[in-house]
C-alpha cells in the first residue's frame, strides 16, 4: 500500500467520523425536541422554564420538581405556616393555569394538598401491584361524577353497494349509559413529630407505602364486591348473573357457566366451557380472575388425557397461564363453596371501568387530640362498574 492510498484511506476515514458526528448530534437534537413536546403534551402549561428534569420513565419540569421539594419540606414539618406557604405556591406553579383543583369540591387547604406527579407515580405503582383489577380493566381519567359512558349495543351500521349507487339507512344505533358509583377511597397515617424531624428516617417513602396499602386494599375489595354505596359497585354485586347467552341476556347483566359439582371444582370441562363462553375477540384479550386458593385447585386439575391446562410462570414478573391466557391473583374474589362465583374470565379493559376523580390529595388533622402525634388523612375519589357485560363471565360452583 503506497503512502498516497494511506492517506486517502485516512482522509476518507476521518470524513465518515465528521459525518457520523454531525448525524449524532442531529438525531440527539430531534430526541430532545420530542421529549419537550411530548411532555408539554402530557401536562399542558407546565414547561414555563424550558428545564427538564427526569425521574423514572418520565419527565418532569423545573416546577414540578420544586412542587416535590416544597412537599418533602412540608412532610418533615406539616404544621408550619411557612412549609405550607411554600407548598401551596409550588402547587399552584406545577399546576399551570390549565388544570383544576378537585377534591370533592374543596379548594386550597380545606381540599387537602395536591401530591406530586413525581410522588403519585410511585403511589400509583403500588396501588396497581396491590389491586391487580387496576392492571386489566380500563382506567380512565374524569372531571365529574355525573360522567356517563355510551356502550353501543348494536354495533357501528354497515352495508354493501355499488360504485354510484344510494346509500340505505342503517340500524339506528342502540346505547347504553354506564354510570360509575363513586366513593372516596382514603388511608389514615399516623406519625410523631420526632419520626418526621429525623432525617435518616425516609418519610416519603413510608408515606408512598403506606397510603398504597391502604387505598389498594379498599380498592381490590369495592372493584369486586362494591355494593355502589359510596364506594364503586363490583362487578360481582350487580344484577345477579344468570345462564342465558349474550343475545338474550339484559344488559348489564353478568353470564355464568356451572362449574359442574354442587360444592367445589372437579373437572376442567366447566372452564372450558366458560373460556368458549366468550366472543372470540373477548377471549383473545381475556384473563383469568381467582384468589390464591382457587388457583391452587385449578393448577392441578388434568383433563382426560392426564394433562394439565395450568402452566406455571416461566420468568419472573411474569403470570401463570390457563388455557393459553395470563392468571391474575385477586384475594377479594369469593372462596370456592356452594353457588359461589370464584373464577372470572373475560377482557376487563372492555368490561369494567374504573373512573379517577382528581388527583390524590393528602391533608394534616390539626386537631391533633395525642400531642405529639402528627395524622395524614390521604385520600382519592374512584369510581367503578361493570361496562360491557358481554366482556366478562363467571364460573359458578353448581351443576345448573
Amino acid at each position: 500500500m503506497t503512502d498516497q492510498t494511506l492517506s486517502e484511506i485516512t482522509a476518507a476515514f476521518k470524513e465518515t467520523q465528521g459525518m457520523l458526528s454531525s448525524l449524532q448530534e442531529r438525531l440527539a437534537e430531534a430526541e430532545r425536541r420530542a421529549d419537550l413536546a411530548e411532555t408539554r403534551a402530557v401536562r399542558p402549561g407546565a414547561m414555563k422554564s424550558g428545564i427538564v428534569l427526569e425521574t423514572g420513565a418520565r419527565r418532569y419540569s423545573a416546577e414540578e420538581h420544586r412542587h416535590v421539594e416544597a412537599f418533602r419540606a412540608w412532610l418533615r414539618n406539616p404544621t408550619s405556616h411557612q412549609t405550607r406557604a411554600k407548598l401551596l405556591d409550588a402547587e399552584s406553579a406545577a399546576l399551570g393555569p390549565n388544570e383544576t383543583r378537585i377534591a370533592s369540591g374543596l379548594t386550597g387547604p380545606d381540599g387537602g394538598h395536591l401530591v406530586p406527579a413525581a410522588v403519585y407515580a410511585n403511589i400509583a405503582q403500588r396501588i396497581t401491584n396491590i389491586s391487580p383489577i387496576r392492571s386489566i380493566a380500563r382506567v380512565t381519567p374524569i372531571t365529574s361524577t355525573l360522567t356517563k359512558f355510551p356502550l353501543d349495543r348494536a354495533g357501528t351500521g354497515t352495508g354493501w353497494v355499488g360504485e354510484n349507487v344510494a346509500r340505505t339507512a342503517t340500524a339506528e344505533p342502540l346505547l347504553d349509559l354506564r354510570t360509575p358509583t363513586f366513593g372516596t377511597a382514603y388511608a389514615l397515617l399516623t406519625a410523631t413529630e420526632e419520626i418526621l424531624m429525623d432525617s435518616a428516617i425516609d418519610i416519603e417513602t413510608w408515606l408512598t407505602s403506606s397510603a398504597a396499602t391502604g387505598i389498594a386494599a379498599a380498592e381490590g375489595t369495592a372493584f369486586v364486591s362494591g355494593n355502589g354505596t359510596n364506594r364503586p359497585t363490583g362487578f360481582l354485586s350487580g344484577p345477579t348473573p344468570v345462564t342465558t347467552a349474550d343475545a338474550s341476556r339484559a344488559s348489564g347483566t353478568l353470564q355464568y357457566v356451572p362449574g359442574g359439582a354442587a360444592s367445589a371444582i372437579t373437572s376442567v370441562d366447566g372452564l372450558v366451557n366458560l373460556f368458549y363462553s366468550l366472543k372470540s375477540a373477548h377471549r383473545t384479550n381475556g384473563a383469568w380472575l381467582m384468589n390464591s386458593a382457587t388457583a391452587s385447585v385449578l393448577a392441578l386439575l388434568k383433563d382426560t388425557t392426564g394433562r394439565l391446562l395450568w402452566s406455571p410462570a416461566l420468568a419472573e414478573n411474569t403470570p401463570p397461564t390457563l388455557l393459553g391466557r395470563p392468571v391474575v391473583i385477586a384475594e377479594d374474589m369469593p372462596a370456592i363453596a356452594a353457588n359461589s362465583f370464584p373464577v372470572a374470565f373475560g377482557d376487563f379493559n372492555e368490561g369494567y371501568i374504573i373512573a379517577d376523580q382528581g388527583a390524590l390529595r393528602i391533608t394534616v388533622d390539626d386537631n391533633v387530640s395525642t400531642p405529639g402525634l402528627v395524622k395524614f388523612y390521604v385520600r382519592r375519589r374512584t369510581g367503578g362498574n361493570i361496562y360491557n357485560s358481554e366482556a366478562v363471565k363467571l364460573l359458578r360452583v353448581s351443576t345448573t
